[in-house]
């Protein structure tokens, strides 16, 4: 039994390395500003990645256990995107192995299931490794949440399991790794429950009668909550979850019982996967009332197996619980559907269904090397989809492309692909993507400012200053639309004006670099050195790895003849970057000047 299970470990292992085929795919979308940008990661101790009040870091900060990782990823290799590739893998098979020993244990108390117990259990987790469902979690960087919340939530399970079998050390393992998950994702707040309905599935006590039996632990099961109350108490979610942003609870909920059903037919057709599905749409009963019935009548299944067929009914209560934070009432605004929210849920969909396959192929007598056959297909073709969705994450470009393909309607996909490809130089075919996005949602503030930045890089800056206006009717607050109307104005000659747009700018956005920069810029270009000389000492401030802030000061120290300080400034603008040939040259002609000054 020992070496069939090693055999099985051994396979698992090696069919998780088509994950690593694509694992140089860049940062993408919220990597940016989670990461890339996310100063908090960039040491381990202090942690300043367990703050929750991380401003817009704080769904990272607010997940301690997926900061620390990252900042642990961080110290090993810097922005190096393998590195985070690969955890994201080791995580995805570590979970496999979790779903694989916490099954051969369930499943062989099963009457009609002991006998292919470890194999029905090896078929299920491979299955669910190398679905496709689960590509977004591997290849998306931060979405690796969901992986350590189900590294977790699985091994809180399976120490439940061993504990029964006598070991109480186990249940404070329980504990401890329900708590973990708890530092991972909200998600891990139903991990209590589906503990406790597991405890009375493989006891056959009653609810009470289990908490009766081990208070204590679950006293501690319950108490895991607290870190995740701890997570949200600074709202690290802002102002996408809740009933007061647009979207009331039954929308929302219409809404989910499409996305559910949706979520279901992805499991069995993985096709066509989705990075954003946008907003909720407005919709009516009449609009999903199969998707509505189909739900109720699986939400009933559910509470009937928990009691009729307990063992069974945890899987239900699994399924729903894990969905039931994103998937019910509660509006999340700004995301309608995401294929992560499927993680652990789809491992409850590949147990059923090769529970289910291989009930109807005994009752049929189907020989052992057919079902063989037919779950090889099945891998491979699973594979062969996870190392071609490996290939959308090879660039922004392509992902945002995909997903304009798949949900052509979705404003913020057109808006994502148009950054994109502005990015690389295709502002033409950028313009398109943005006039799409704000066709598609009028309201779209960014979409307005896009445009404008695009026809501003081109030259076109009366059509830019139009759009930066238009995103400033919408959002009278938008520091980066103000500055960039200030650096039309500017070009057009009105400085009055640009430097009345650079201040409101500054006023909403203080420590933004940029403004500061554009402001010292024309005080410089006015020849009013002293107020240039405080726009670039805020920006050494603010950010003092800024070389060319030091050599901006130095140059108007030395126009007001204060050679002496200009010369440290050049020094450290060219001690930060010894190849900033402008610094160096204007280091030179200070020297010049002090050397000419003390002669007689």
């Amino acid at each position: 039994m020992v070496a069939r299970q090693n055999v099985h470990i051994a396979a698992i292992v090696l069919i998780a390395g088509i994950y690593l085929v694509h694992g140089d795919g860049p940062f993408i979308y919220d990597d940016i500003p989670y990461i890339v940008e996310n100063e908090d990661l960039r040491r381990l101790w202090p942690p300043a990645w367990l703050s929750p009040g991380g401003g817009e870091h704080a769904q990272v900060n607010g997940r301690p256990l997926v900061g620390f990782t990252l900042a642990f990823n961080y110290a090993l290799g810097g922005l190096e995107v393998g590195g985070y590739h690969l955890v994201n893998v080791v995580f995805h098979l570590v979970c496999a192995l979790l779903l694989y020993v916490l099954l051969c244990r369930v499943l062989v108390q099963v009457e009609l299931l002991a006998q292919h117990a470890e194999m029905l259990a090896f078929c299920s987790a491979l299955l669910w490794l190398v679905h496709p469902l689960n590509s977004e979690v591997v290849y998306y960087t931060v979405q690796r949440s969901s992986a350590l919340m189900g590294m977790f939530y699985l091994a809180t399970l399976y120490a439940l399991v061993r504990s029964l079998e006598g070991d109480g050390r186990w249940r404070v393992l329980a504990v401890m790794c329900c708590t973990a998950g708890m530092a991972a994702k909200e998600i891990m707040v139903s991990a209590p429950v589906a503990v406790l309905a597991l405890d009375r599935a493989l006891t056959g006590r009653s609810p009470l009668g289990v908490l009766r039996r081990q208070p204590w632990f679950y006293i501690g099961m319950a108490a895991s909550w607290l870190l995740l109350l701890w997570g949200l108490w600074h709202r690290p979610h802002k102002d996408t979850i809740g009933f007061n942003y647009g979207v009331d609870s039954w929308t929302y909920l219409l809404n989910q019982a499409e996305t559910i059903v949706h979520y279901i037919g992805l499991f069995f057709w993985p096709h066509p996967l989705v990075l954003d599905y946008g907003a909720p749409r407005i919709l009516g009963l009449a609009d999903v009332w199969w998707q509505s019935g189909l739900v109720a009548v699986l939400l009933l299944i559910a509470f009937w197996a928990l009691w009729r067929r307990p063992l069974w009914g945890v899987a239900g209560l699994v399924f729903f619980s894990l969905l039931a934070p994103t998937s019910s009432f509660i509006p999340i605004v700004n995301e309608v559907a995401a294929e992560r929210r499927m993680y652990l849920p789809s491992a409850v969909l590949a147990v059923l269904l090769v529970v289910g396959a291989y009930l109807l192929l005994d009752k049929y007598r189907c020989a052992d090397w057919r079902a063989a056959v037919g779950l090889a297909v099945i891998v491979a073709a699973l594979g062969w989809t996870v190392v071609r969705r490996g290939e959308d994450y090879a660039s922004a470009e392509t992902i945002w492309r995909s997903a304009v393909a798949a949900r052509p309607d979705n404003g913020r996909a057109h808006l994502n692909l148009g950054s994109a490809l502005q990015d690389n130089g295709a502002v033409r075919e950028a313009i398109v993507h943005y006039r799409r996005a704000v066709a598609l949602e009028p309201e779209l503030a960014v979409g307005y400012y896009n445009i404008g930045l695009a026809l501003q890089t081109s030259g076109d800056l009366s059509a830019a200053a139009n759009h930066y206006q238009r995103a400033l009717l919408l959002q009278p607050d938008y520091a980066a639309a103000l500055l960039n109307l200030g650096q039309v104005r500017r070009a057009q000659g009105a400085e009055m004006v640009a430097e009345y747009l650079y201040r409101l700018a500054l006023e909403l956005a203080p420590e933004r670099v940029e403004i500061h920069a554009s402001l010292g810029k024309l005080f410089f270009a006015q020849g009013q050195y002293d107020s240039a000389a405080v726009r670039f000492r805020h920006i050494i401030a603010i950010a003092p790895q800024s070389a060319e802030s030091y050599n901006s000061l130095g140059t108007v120290l030395a126009l007001q003849q204060q050679y002496r300080e200009a010369v440290l400034y050049f020094r450290q603008a060219l001690t930060i970057d010894p190849e900033y040939v402008r610094a160096r040259d204007n280091l030179n002609k200070a020297l010049a000047a002090l050397d000419a000054a003390a002669k007689p």
